[in-house]
């Protein structure tokens, strides 16, 4: 489940301690989250945020000159063509490709082919990466009737991720998504949420809305290896105008365990998930 950032007289609530959090969130930062900002986490997590600034709706460009900037990363290798965080398993690939007892090597190559052909896609064409998704999917299934073991696990782990995957897009907005999200800390780019444990890091991403004048939230989700959601936050911004794009920043910590992440953007008018990036 997802918490929907709503107004103070009508917020809807999810499993995690959120009154916890935002006290855990308090004492480690020593200041106080911005009312655009929500935390939430698992009490254990211990999980720090420091709350980003809201930019002007007047700033930044159009939703067109945002989607030639994209179409321009993804033949400059800067965004366009990387695989979202969630998707990213070929570290799992790779280990059943050690541990598997069986002759898998065709069905390792498909998927690597599969996830290559989805990093090469638009983030608008939703359909089609679905799609690939799916084959991806069928792909596991097949090769799991000939693992076993940990090469079995990690094949299952596979699965999982998918069908996270598949849960934030079920309900995709058609008119809100982002644009060039990343994780970034002094060292640049943050590829692996394993690789930032316990850091201070920064989401950058764009709010596009192509569609009627909207409130909008950018979602980051970091998950732990069972899966689990481990730390939400979500950055609410007011009034996008038709073809409008927010640049949005956030100061997030990124708890111990964590896995990996998915970013998305939410329309608070239907609580729906946007594109994950």
């Amino acid at each position: 489940m997802s918490h929907r950032h709503t107004s103070d007289d009508d917020e809807e609530s999810e499993p995690f301690d959120q009154d916890a959090s935002h006290r855990s969130n308090d004492r480690r930062s020593g200041e106080d989250v911005d009312s655009d900002t929500t935390v939430t986490s698992r009490e254990a997590s211990g999980a720090n945020t420091e709350a980003g600034s809201s930019p002007s709706p007047d700033t930044g460009s159009t939703a067109d000159e945002v989607a030639a900037s994209e179409e321009s990363d993804e033949t400059g290798g800067s965004a366009g063509g990387e695989l979202p965080p969630i998707l990213d398993v070929r570290d799992a690939l790779d280990r059943i490709e050690r541990e598997a007892d069986a002759d898998v090597s065709d069905q390792l190559s498909r998927i690597r082919s599969l996830l290559d052909e989805y990093g090469g896609r638009d983030a608008d064409a939703g359909t089609s990466r679905a799609s690939l998704a799916d084959d991806i999917d069928g792909v596991v299934v097949s090769m799991r009737e000939r693992l076993s073991g940990d090469a079995d696990r990690q094949a299952e782990s596979i699965e999982n991720r998918i069908q996270i995957y598949r849960d934030s897009q079920n309900d995709a907005s058609e008119t809100l998504h982002v644009s060039g999200a990343e994780l970034t800390d002094d060292g640049g780019h943050v590829e692996s949420a394993k690789a930032v444990r316990g850091e201070a890091v920064t989401l950058d991403a764009t709010l596009v809305n192509q569609g009627e004048t909207r409130d909008g939230v950018v979602r980051l989700t970091f998950y732990d290896e069972a899966h689990t959601p481990m730390l939400r936050v979500e950055r609410r911004e007011n009034d996008l105008r038709p073809d409008d794009n927010r640049q949005v920043s956030q100061r997030v910590f990124v708890p111990e365990e964590a896995e990996y992440f998915d970013i998305s953007a939410l329309d608070t008018t239907d609580g729906a998930a946007s594109s994950s990036v």
